[in-house]
């Protein structure tokens, strides 16, 4: 039947327009009447054209005013007709007309027909042209955010059609939320635009946001052709490991999900269905099946969020016990655009309530507790000394971090405090990146420290090429090793220096196997770990 009516919509066209001016005019049905007729003049045009459909893009007459009438569906002549419209196209132009609103609703949403003279059939090499067009009766204004992306549209209002954006071919996920709000989505829908470069199209909002039928997105093709867009809903999530149990197998459903998660790693962020429920099952590493499953729990998750969920606890404990903690305000990178987002995690069973604050500086995370997160800081990429304090108690420093993190800008990482005080293993502060990377920060000694062994140390040539010489004076007998480290916490050098004596001593360090970059200097002794840095240029 659709084949039909357009045919016959193209042969009265081309009698109508031999030889007139033209414009070019593609007709989409969105009002909520199931089908309709549509008349030009008195004339049959669309004999049943059906709810979310469009004709092609079609020559009409120009710069001559033509009635439009709709009637009902199986309409016996133009008399039947519900509603008529005036309308003059101008020469040369193109448009698209929607059929919207509700028959019979005089007063707050009546059937009319919104019109849009700036419609284009085709767009540059390699990207879609893409416009929206709000044809929801019952949905307040609109923003429309892509889940990756941030916001496209702002303040879209009911019959308000937007510019045309261009957005390279590949899978968009559409975030639609009242205008100004960040909360709740009302739906999310997947635009596929893979193979559509150079075509222009338009994406409309169909249906009732609390009725029948329900809401959707669907896009218009300058050949008529519409494609709904699916709806679909996930989050985003991260795992990180940091129960001092050691590597285990993680189950989902019991299906094999992560084989030897090891301690301290993380999964990068990753998309999960939204709203079901998920079981998580923790088993042994290396575990035959479900049935090695040691504990389990039920997880689930809602649409947009970003979460990041750590496995933290004892198998055994009575007061911390294996669980999963979950912030569900997780970061992907800097809201901001700039510096570093920051949220610190308590994950170490037998530590008290902690402060972290800059050496000489500010307090940056409070009073924070086992078993929570802090609410993101945001700082900027820099390099910093943390200290680790009792909380409210900052004059004692139970521990100094260099925490250089000057190549993170614009990125959002977690940091959690791993391992136990007073056991094994021990303590540390590690960072969660969101690709999954993780890394401990070092701990950082000053100089200035009386109570180390090593003292004066001295590195040359900075930048290095193939080479290090450090040198440096022990106050007293003790075995030294190194570590180079790049900024990202990776160990990429170590080695033993043996037993050294008092006296100066000067060692030569080949960094050959080095790119050029900054790094990380650990010289390691049993009281304490003297850090400088230094670069390598090629």
């Amino acid at each position: 039947m659709k084949m039909r009516a357009l045919s016959l919509l193209m042969f009265l066209l081309a009698v109508l327009t031999a030889g007139a001016q033209n414009a070019r005019v593609q007709i989409i049905h969105n009002s909520p009447e199931p089908v309709v007729d549509v008349y030009l003049d008195g004339a049959i045009l669309l004999n049943d054209f059906a709810f979310r459909t469009a004709t092609p893009y079609v020559d009409v007459p120009a710069d001559v005013q033509v009635e439009v009438a709709v009637a009902p569906g199986n309409s016996i002549d133009v008399s039947d007709a519900i509603a008529t419209f005036p309308v003059t196209f101008e020469s040369g132009k193109t448009y698209t007309v929607m059929a919207a609103g509700i028959v019979g609703n005089q007063f707050d949403r009546p059937f009319t027909l919104f019109i849009d003279d700036n419609a284009q059939e085709t767009a540059a090499d390699g990207v879609v042209g893409v416009s929206v067009i709000h044809g929801s009766p019952d949905a307040p204004p609109v923003d429309v955010y892509e889940r990756f992306a941030g916001l496209l549209l702002s303040n879209l209002n009911y019959g308000e059609f937007t510019p045309y954006l261009e957005l390279p071919g590949g899978d968009y996920y559409l975030d639609v939320l009242p205008a100004g709000q960040e909360d709740p989505i009302v739906g999310t829908y997947l635009a596929g635009l893979f193979g559509l470069e150079g075509t222009a199209l338009r994406v409309f909002a169909s249906g009732f946001l609390i009725d029948n039928p329900g809401l959707g997105l669907y896009a218009a093709l300058p050949d008529g052709t519409v494609i709904e867009l699916p709806e679909t809903r996930f989050a985003e999530v991260q795992l990180i490991h940091n129960s001092p149990e050691g590597a285990v197998d993680l189950y989902v459903d019991d299906d094999l999900g992560i084989d030897n998660f090891e301690f301290r790693s993380a999964t990068p962020f990753e998309i999960a269905e939204a709203g079901i429920l998920y079981t998580i099952g923790v088993a042994p590493a290396d575990s035959e099946g479900p049935e090695d499953i040691l504990v389990e729990f039920p997880v689930s998750f809602q649409n947009g969020k970003i979460y990041t969920v750590i496995a933290g606890g004892l198998l055994d404990s009575p007061t911390t016990p294996f669980t999963l903690f979950v912030n569900d305000e997780a970061r992907t990178r800097a809201e901001s655009g700039s510096g570093v987002d920051i949220t610190l995690f308590h994950g170490s069973p037998d530590a008290p309530a902690v402060d972290v604050q800059v050496s000489a500086g500010p307090v940056l995370f409070d009073n924070i507790a086992y078993g929570t997160f802090s609410d993101y800081i945001n700082v900027p990429a820099s390099s910093y000394v943390l200290e680790l304090t009792p909380a409210d108690d900052n004059s004692t420093v139970l521990i100094s971090y260099l925490a250089d993190i000057s190549s993170l800008d614009g990125q959002a990482a977690t940091v959690f405090a791993s391992g136990f005080l007073g056991g094994t293993p021990g303590f540390e502060t590690w960072v969660a990146l969101s690709d999954g990377v993780t890394f401990p920060l070092p701990v950082f000694v000053s100089t200035s420290q009386q109570n180390l062994p090593v003292e004066s140390l001295a590195i040359w040539p900075n930048p290095a090429v193939s080479e290090l010489s450090m040198q440096f004076s022990m106050r007293e007998a003790t075995a030294i090793t190194y570590r180079v480290r790049d900024l990202s916490g990776r160990m990429l050098l170590s080695g033993d220096l043996g037993r050294i004596d008092i006296g100066e001593r000067l060692e030569r360090l080949d960094v050959n196997a080095l790119s050029s970059g900054m790094y990380l200097l650990e010289v390691i002794s049993e009281q304490g770990i003297l850090t400088t840095k230094f670069m390598v240029q090629k």
